[in-house]
């Protein structure tokens, strides 16, 4: 009772909300665009502070946060050790309104809903992903139980901690339904995006574009955009390029992103496979700009900003049919030689945005929902 006194007093009819987001300890590309948007969106109506891992150049998200960090460690399974915390360091002495996780429903979001519980602050727990698909998709034993633990469990406490749990998607909440969560506290909204960062070019500026960053203007340029591992599915673009290279000799692959299938693509020539690593995310729109597809097979999702960002620059794509993916992209394919058939034909379909990405329709759902959030629970 106490904290919660605590809390009110904090806040007069002068004062703006707090708002405190809980991040990974290395905040991601992904959830980098993310706390992006949401700053703009709502700075000038609340106070808004980040919790995240040391070790990080905060500099463009100061603008739109006051941030605290705290310590990461080494072995730290789904990065519990660090919100844990990183919740006891900083919670009390920030006094949030309101507290909602950026990423990770399974432990991060156990987190949130667990301290804010504790501290009585009304929570939300972003459903960032299918945390249920989570648990199945491993093959080995050790991963299998690890995202059973995680995804499964972890992530099944908190969203029943929650008091209230934000799907990115209209398929999230029917897994969400069907693992019998109440429906009055599932509320669907896609993550922060503003799409006016990202522009399409005219076909001639498009090889120039290409020029510019050091692929072909005369090849197909085929990218992807993510984490180079099994999840993710760049086993199956490993192997879509295998078939591209029996069957065509004018494609090229752009592959941005780290991980530990980096080492496999190395073996193919420059002239096939690009891979520029990590790149800036203020400069990630120009391979958009320069790519004539998107392919992303991915085996677990919930809405990629991949292909959000790629659908504003007015670039095709062909996706795994996973998370929300279905409600955003027609073009959908498992199998790499679907791929590579679709690759081949060259009659991409490009998807339209829809126009709930609206960045003021955005800011006004994402401002409402805070608001009820605090009013409601406080």
């Amino acid at each position: 009772m106490y904290c919660r006194k605590l809390i009110k007093e904090e806040t007069s009819f002068q004062d703006r909300y707090r708002i405190g987001l809980l991040t990974s300890p290395r905040i991601s590309p992904n959830e980098f665009s993310v706390l992006l948007s949401l700053g703009r969106m709502t700075r000038n109506t609340f106070d808004l502070h980040l919790f995240c891992g040391k070790g990080q150049d905060h500099a463009e998200l100061k603008q739109f946060y006051t941030i605290h960090t705290g310590n990461t460690f080494q072995k730290d399974m789904g990065d519990i050790r660090y919100s844990v915390n990183i919740c006891f360091q900083h919670i009390l002495k920030a006094k949030p309104n309101l507290l909602m996780n950026t990423c990770s429903p399974a432990t991060i979001g156990f987190s949130t809903s667990f301290f804010a519980n504790k501290f009585r602050i009304p929570n939300i727990v972003r459903m960032t992903g299918d945390s249920f698909a989570e648990a199945r998709v491993h093959r080995h034993p050790w991963k299998k139980i690890k995202a059973w633990l995680l995804h499964g469990q972890m992530a099944t406490m908190a969203y029943k901690n929650a008091n209230i749990i934000l799907a990115i998607g209209e398929n999230l909440k029917k897994k969400l339904i069907a693992h019998n969560f109440d429906q009055k506290k599932i509320i669907v909204l896609p993550q922060p995006f503003d799409a006016s960062r990202f522009k399409a070019l005219r076909i001639s500026e498009k090889k120039q574009k290409k020029k510019i960053l050091g692929l072909s203007p005369d090849h197909r340029t085929i990218l992807f955009v993510g984490r180079l591992s099994w999840l993710k599915g760049v086993d199956r673009i490993i192997k879509i390029i295998e078939l591209i290279q029996k069957r065509s000799s004018s494609f090229q692959f752009c592959l941005l992103g780290q991980g530990e299938l980096a080492h496999e693509l190395k073996r193919f020539p420059p002239s096939l496979v690009q891979m520029p690593g990590l790149v800036a995310h203020r400069d990630v729109s120009q391979y958009y700009q320069a790519a004539d597809l998107l392919i992303f097979p991915s085996r677990t999702e919930g809405l990629p900003n991949t292909i959000l960002e790629a659908l504003s620059c007015k670039l095709p794509v062909i996706a795994s049919p996973v998370g929300d993916i279905p409600n955003w992209v027609s073009t959908l394919a498992t199998d790499p030689r679907d791929y590579v058939d679709y690759l081949i034909k060259g009659d991409y379909v490009l998807d339209d945005l829809p126009d709930q990405l609206n960045f003021d329709h955005l800011k006004k759902s994402y401002t409402d929902l805070f608001q009820t959030v605090i009013r409601e629970f406080a």
